[in-house]
């Protein structure tokens, strides 16, 4: 059975450090993993962060399933969250990410060929529609 991962490249461009939050179970494929697990602010080493989850292989479908990212710091008592979404059917329907920011804390997200930033984006870039399908998200506050 053929790979299907789906890889969601992170990159941080806001002041603040992020953390991986340990994923809930995914609806289907394995559970995704990030490398590394925390992202540090804009202009330090290590602003980038990397996604991966893959199918099982006794699945017809592709991986599905969410994570978040938790922004260290407080924004007016509350506490940021970068909730993650994705879906990478095996047929041919459309993979997706869906990105929901706290909402008050300013923080937005863009891709390359969806570069307003928004609260809440869903992702349809084409890079999504291959196999190996790969997608850059860009982090940034207002």
């Amino acid at each position: 059975m053929s790979n299907h991962p789906i890889q969601m490249n992170w990159v941080n461009n806001t002041s603040y450090s992020m953390n991986f939050q340990v994923p809930r179970d995914p609806e289907d494929g394995t559970k995704p993993y990030a490398q590394p697990t925390t992202m540090q602010p804009v202009g330090q080493p290590g602003n980038t962060s990397q996604v991966s989850a893959e199918k099982r292989n006794a699945l017809s479908r592709g991986p599905e399933g969410w994570y978040d990212w938790k922004v260290n710091g407080e924004f007016s008592g509350k506490t940021a969250f970068l909730n993650v979404s994705y879906d990478h059917p095996a047929d041919q329907s459309q993979t997706w990410v869906r990105v929901e920011c706290t909402e008050g804390t300013g923080f937005l997200v863009s891709s390359p060929e969806s570069p307003t930033p928004e609260r809440v984006k869903r992702f349809v870039d084409s890079t999504l529609q291959h196999g190996d399908a790969s997608i850059r998200i860009t982090i940034t506050r207002s």
